[in-house]
């Protein structure tokens, strides 16, 4: 403990002499050499040499092209839930700084973006924001400023890439997404308001001079064409008829030049555009697909020949052009690739393991034993609470959730922004994605679990209580009392001789205890976090595992996993590989006691 205080002191030492009245607990993070969640964004430096992604992993991360070998992990501030998860990245023109921004400020702490130097990966400044969430980051092909596309209603702020001041800011009606910069160093910024404005720098200061409504509501990203005669656009969503569209529009008429239109698409749309150096390919994928493989489009130009590919297990998130002739793709599956604008194409390998679908996530009717992975039986890992084992291979015999029943009906719910139970559409923050669900015992209710959430809605669509968690939720399941819900998300750990962990979280409440806790009135709670021992004899897990956490359903349980201010603890614990008793302590965020098997 004293050691833990004793990190505690110095950290607050280092911070000033104001951080003692607000001193940030450490976040330590188990560093597993690629990305464990979702890669928002890509980009590329001038040269070619250099890639950077962004992810809701809370890192954003520098490689090099030739061999993808990963150069330097780039952390920002992080926090509870969303605060840290990283959605803008951007090289300034000649390739030496690298801005990340995303998720980065709460009620206590200013929004931000952080500039590093991209040879060395060291930090250099941070730029304060005023407002909003940044989705995604462009910096002028002059290098002075950096502009920013915002969640919510905030819209889109420009500000000088040396001090941070604001240059420009607008408020828009709904999420900025899109951002592009034509040759004469005009912005292009897309809203889901459906309007996508220009604006232009005249004497260092910038202003909207032009701006055309697009005809599907949410125009998602933007590319530009070499020359600049035209710009591309992909949409969140689809056309009336259910085909989903590519636009391109006159950059000097802001009018519509040609539709691509693509109908036998099962799900989602193509929301992410490229235009290839040489501008004889523009590329378009994201969530639309067949039988879980994302499709991309790669559509000659100016003749408008369509080559269609299976690029990716899950969402292809962004797409910048490499080279001349290449695009540089970033995905949820926590992985990035190089495709070829013309020639066969590889599927995207992943660096986590596939949870998604209703058969990923098993377990039995008490939560004691489950099973995760794509087709949750064979190929699947086991883990079972008691014995604190992970095997691979041992899915079967355990049971999916719960997803039919005559008397409850759920819709809309696969990757939508407003799911409907019982036909009543459940209120969600702005841009959360429902993901996965279950129903309740007797079918009194739903657990949804989504991009930030995990609530619990009764039968009619209202809700009872929701968690915000660290990662998105990707699959649920119920016991079969109705009282522990188990949830299935990212964080990772590593195990020894690089294959890797799985880590779980439970919460467990007992009615005999009259103390309060975080289950409730008269409920006492005990918070543990099994480890497995060692990784099975033989096993080789490809892809990173999931965090299991389990809250009981009728409350939401609050479950505070491995927080401590001191690396050294934090190595002897996973040395350990012993589950450890987690109660509050106001020195180092937690004290642990050990048990031996």
């Amino acid at each position: 403990m004293w050691r833990c205080l004793r990190a505690h002191l110095l950290a607050m030492a280092l911070l000033g002499s104001s951080a003692l009245h607000a001193a940030p607990l450490l976040q330590l993070r188990v560093e597993a050499g690629e990305h464990q969640a979702t890669v928002r964004r890509i980009a590329v430096s001038a040269d070619g040499a250099l890639v950077a992604t962004a992810s809701d992993d809370k890192t954003a991360r520098l490689w090099r092209a030739a061999d993808r070998r990963l150069l330097a992990t780039l952390r920002v501030p992080i926090g509870d839930g969303d605060q840290g998860r990283l959605y803008g990245v951007t090289f300034s023109p000649d390739g030496r700084q690298l801005a990340v921004a995303g998720t980065n400020g709460d009620p206590a702490t200013p929004h931000r973006i952080d500039v590093f130097d991209a040879g060395n990966a060291r930090h250099l400044r941070t730029l304060q924001l005023d407002a909003g969430h940044v989705v995604r980051l462009l910096w002028t092909r002059d290098g002075r400023h950096l502009a920013a596309c915002l969640s919510g209603r905030d819209g889109l702020r420009i500000v000088a890439a040396d001090s941070g001041q604001t240059v420009y800011s607008e408020a828009f009606a709904a999420p900025c997404f899109g951002l592009a910069e034509l040759p004469d160093g005009s912005l292009l910024a897309s809203g889901f308001d459906g309007q996508i404005r220009q604006l232009r720098s005249q004497g260092g200061r910038w202003q909207a001079v032009a701006s055309l409504r697009t005809e599907i509501a949410d125009p998602q990203a933007i590319a530009v064409a070499p020359d600049g005669l035209h710009f591309a656009v992909g949409y969140r969503s689809r056309l009336p008829s259910g085909d989903i569209a590519i636009d391109v529009f006159d950059a000097g008429k802001l009018t519509l030049a040609r539709r691509f239109s693509f109908g036998g698409l099962r799900g989602g749309s193509l929301g992410s555009v490229a235009w290839s150096g040489d501008g004889r390919t523009l590329a378009a994928s994201g969530r639309a697909g067949a039988d879980g493989q994302i499709v991309l489009k790669r559509i000659t130009w100016p003749q408008g020949s369509v080559a269609s590919d299976i690029v990716a297990t899950n969402t292809v998130q962004d797409m910048v052009p490499y080279g001349v002739d290449w695009f540089a793709l970033a995905s949820s599956n926590g992985s990035w690739a190089l495709i070829p604008a013309a020639g066969a194409v590889s599927t995207l390998g992943g660096s986590v393991i596939d949870i998604r679908g209703a058969d990923s996530l098993r377990a039995d009717e008490t939560l004691r034993a489950l099973s995760f992975g794509a087709g949750g039986t064979q190929g699947a890992l086991r883990f079972e609470l008691p014995r604190r084992l992970l095997a691979s291979g041992q899915g079967s015999g355990l049971d999916s959730a719960r997803r039919v029943s005559f008397s409850l009906r759920v819709t809309q719910w696969e990757n939508q922004f407003q799911p409907q139970i019982a036909g009543r559409a459940v209120t969600m923050e702005p841009l959360e994605l429902s993901r996965a669900y279950a129903l309740l015992p007797d079918s009194a209710g739903v657990m949804l679990g989504t991009s930030r959430t995990l609530r619990r809605v009764d039968r009619d669509g209202k809700p009872i209580w929701s968690a915000r968690v660290s990662g998105e939720v990707m699959s649920v399941t119920v016991s079969a009392d109705g009282r522990l819900v188990l949830s299935a998300r990212r964080p990772t750990a590593r195990c020894a001789g690089g294959a890797r962990q799985t880590v779980c979280c439970c919460c467990r409440c007992s009615s005999a205890s009259t103390s309060a806790g975080c289950c409730g009135p008269n409920r006492a709670t005990t918070t543990r976090r099994w480890v497995p021992s060692r990784c099975s004899a033989g096993m080789s897990i490809a892809a990173t595992a999931w965090a299991l956490i389990s809250f009981r359903s009728d409350a939401f349980v609050t479950s505070t996993c491995a927080r401590t201010s001191s690396t050294r603890c934090w190595r002897r614990w996973i040395r350990s590989a012993h589950w450890s008793r987690l109660t509050q302590n106001a020195a180092c965020g937690c004290r642990r006691k050990w048990w031996h098997r």
